[in-house]
């Protein structure tokens, strides 16, 4: 059986148009991040910021708090702090919701474009840790 060039053709095009709706329907499920760590103490704090945030849109943040030894530090209270060093903003500090192995997610909106502190305030058995990280929004 020979399959007309136009049918060969239409297959091609509908194989492409699946892989790039599947890439797209990827980059919008998990957007690539990157990761900031600072150690307080005894306390590593990582933080997983998306890259090209753009303002008035929602973006996922996510913190990782493991011991010296790399296990992971459940049942903190963590809470983000976001601000512009030239700007001073509202208060925008989302609380974030505890997930397994010392994972701690919550979302916030940038609101404006230009350079963003990101502090990480985690409280562990009454103890506070605080880690400062920047981005740059683009406009």
């Amino acid at each position: 059986m020979r399959l007309s060039r136009k049918l060969i053709v239409n297959i091609v095009i509908l194989g492409l148009c699946v892989s790039v709706g599947s890439v797209l329907a990827i980059q919008t499920l998990f957007p690539t991040t990157t990761q900031l760590q600072q150690t307080i103490d005894d306390v590593s704090i990582t933080l997983a910021i998306p890259n090209n945030p753009r303002i008035y849109e929602s973006h996922q943040f996510r913190v990782t708090l493991t011991d010296t030894t790399g296990r992971p530090m459940n049942d903190a209270h963590v809470y983000l702090d976001l601000d512009m060093p030239t700007m001073p903003m509202g208060i925008n500090q989302p609380i974030a919701d505890a997930l397994p192995n010392g994972v701690y997610e919550t979302s916030t909106v940038y609101t404006m474009d230009g350079l963003w502190s990101i502090t990480v305030v985690a409280t562990v058995e009454d103890q506070e840790y605080r880690a400062v990280f920047f981005t740059e929004v683009p406009e």
